[in-house]
């Protein structure tokens, strides 16, 4: 049997006050149920006050067996700003000022707990990240994400297609 979750949005409290309402136990980092499996359906970042949270939280109980989770909207998002297309060297996500405004609560949260730097006021097509060498497991190696955003990487085994 699965329990369905979704539009988490940066609520790591009311996940897991959610999760010990279905019967879930803390184990370790993770939480996890003795007959049930959870299926995490996106959009764990943004508009909560703590995404890496329920980040953290998501992962490891995908890595515990816990739990599947596939990335929503607001993870493609989140990494699309980091990331530039191999090709055109252009970020995947633009740099505007409502993408900025829609990013910063998250990207500061991560900027808290070290490595993502917020971007700057007035965004604009060239505020881009700091450049960041690391591993994504696509073909053409664009930039990477900081390293607190890598863990969306792993964790949804990305693939870019040309």
């Amino acid at each position: 049997m699965f329990d369905v979750i979704g539009d988490v949005h940066g609520q790591a409290p009311a996940l897991r006050r959610l999760l010990a309402r279905l019967g879930y136990v803390t184990d370790g980092e993770a939480m996890r149920h003795p007959e049930r499996t959870a299926v995490f359906v996106g959009d764990y970042v943004d508009r909560g006050p703590d995404s890496p949270g329920v980040v953290r939280l998501v992962r490891a109980m995908v890595e515990a067996g816990a739990a599947r989770a596939i990335m929503g909207n607001h993870e493609w998002n989140l990494l699309s700003w980091h990331v530039r297309h191999p090709g055109s060297r252009l970020p995947l996500r633009s740099h505007s000022e409502a993408h900025r405004r829609q990013l910063l609560p998250t990207l500061e949260q991560y900027a808290r707990i070290g490595g993502v730097e917020a971007p700057p006021e007035g965004g604009g097509a060239g505020a881009a990240p700091p450049a960041t060498p690391g591993v994504f497991p696509w073909e053409g190696r664009p930039q990477a994400p900081p390293p607190p955003l890598r863990p969306f990487v792993h964790f949804y085994e990305l693939r870019y297609e040309r």
